[in-house]
Parts: C-alpha cells; sequence; structure tokens
C-alpha cells in the first residue's frame, strides 16, 4: 500500500505546530511538500488549552515545555493545527529529530484561537485532543531555568531575536551532514551549525 492510500484509510495524526513549521517560517517548506501529496492539512489556528511555557533557545530555536501550570512565564501558547498521515509523521518526527532526544512529541490538548472557555467558566468549544513536539525533558528543566522561568505566548522570529544574547556569546562552527545537531542542551537549524559554546544566554534581564 502507497502512503497515499495508506492516508486515505488511516484516521490522520493531529499535530499542533508553534515554531518554524507555522505558514511564513523557514520549515513550513515540509508541510507544503507533505500538502501537495495528501499527506497533511491545514485545520486552523489554535491555542493551548493549558498555559505552558514557550520559550526560545541559542539562534532563536522555539521550544515548548511541558511544564503546565499558570502565572507568570506560562501563556496559552498559540499556533496551528494540521492533520497528517502515518507517512507524514515520520517525515516530521524526522525534522525534529525525535531518535536523538532533540524534542519528544507528546499529547496537547487545544481549543480553537480566540476560545477562552477552559479556566473561565463559559460553556465553550470542544477541546481538541492533538500532539506537539516539545523540548525533550533531558534539558528542559535546564533550559526553563535558563529563561528566568519567563516564556512568551507566540512565537516570532522577531521575539526569539530580542530573546538571544549573541553579542556576548562565544560561537564556533563546524561542518556536519545532520540537519539538527544538540550541543549539549539545545537544538540548532541548520546545515553548517553544530558546535556551538555560549559563554552567557538567557538570563531573566534579557526578556
Amino acid at each position: 500500500m502507497s502512503h497515499r492510500d495508506e492516508a486515505q484509510h488511516n484516521p490522520p495524526n493531529l499535530i499542533f505546530t508553534y515554531g518554524t513549521l507555522k505558514r511564513g517560517f523557514a520549515n513550513h517548506g515540509l508541510l507544503q511538500s507533505l500538502f501537495s501529496t495528501n499527506d497533511a492539512a491545514f485545520l486552523g489556528t489554535y491555542r493551548t488549552a493549558e498555559e505552558l511555557p514557550l520559550v526560545c533557545g541559542p539562534h532563536g530555536v522555539p521550544f515548548l515545555l511541558n511544564f503546565p501550570g499558570s502565572g507568570l512565564g506560562r501563556h496559552r501558547v498559540r499556533g496551528e493545527l494540521y492533520a497528517v498521515s502515518d507517512h507524514g509523521l515520520t517525515r516530521l518526527d524526522e525534522l525534529e529529530g525525535i531518535s536523538v532526544g532533540h524534542y519528544e512529541r507528546l499529547p496537547i490538548r487545544l481549543l480553537p484561537d480566540g476560545d477562552s472557555s477552559i479556566g473561565g467558566g463559559g460553556g465553550g468549544a470542544t477541546v481538541v485532543e492533538a500532539e506537539a513536539y516539545y523540548a525533550h525533558r533531558s534539558f528542559a528543566e535546564d533550559m526553563w531555568r535558563r529563561n528566568g522561568w519567563l516564556g512568551f505566548e507566540v512565537y516570532t522570529e522577531e521575539a526569539c531575536k530580542a530573546h538571544s544574547n549573541l553579542e556576548n556569546s562565544k560561537v564556533t562552527y563546524t561542518q556536519t551532514s545532520l540537519h539538527y545537531h544538540y550541543d549539549p542542551w539545545f537544538t540548532v537549524l541548520g546545515q553548517e551549525l553544530a558546535s556551538i559554546e555560549l559563554s552567557r544566554v538567557f538570563r531573566s534581564s534579557d526578556f
């Protein structure tokens, strides 16, 4: 059975994207290629039902942290929901470095963007059960601390650049064939960014 036939017979996987897979960002091209083979479809804009931290690592790489709660630093993160075939999910898992511990795909609860019924006492819309790519648990807590326990509601390149303090960072580049490289607690996008040593990143004063 081809992956096109598989997509027709199996229920789609619902994936919430909050970073570079969104429309207008660097990795959205992968989803566009999946659209062309009927392996993905855009379902709309959503936000998380629970408040979660969304932070940026060095070089503007966004990470959703699996630390639900309330209060300063956590938000109902805004993003986009896609239906993805099993073939498309494999492609996304490869991009996100699931097998090497960059991100991990975990359940997430969503509401249509603009609905605030959970915790607000209203009848509200039906909660959508989906999955999202979270920062791997092996470094998520350290990343939360390095960000000063502060996150933001929506990922934009401008927001992440503002949070990055690369002027006082020592950056070294080496060649790699990997699309993703983790060293030692964050992921870097690109073909040639492989080894980055930061002397100072993400103090609370950077926000």
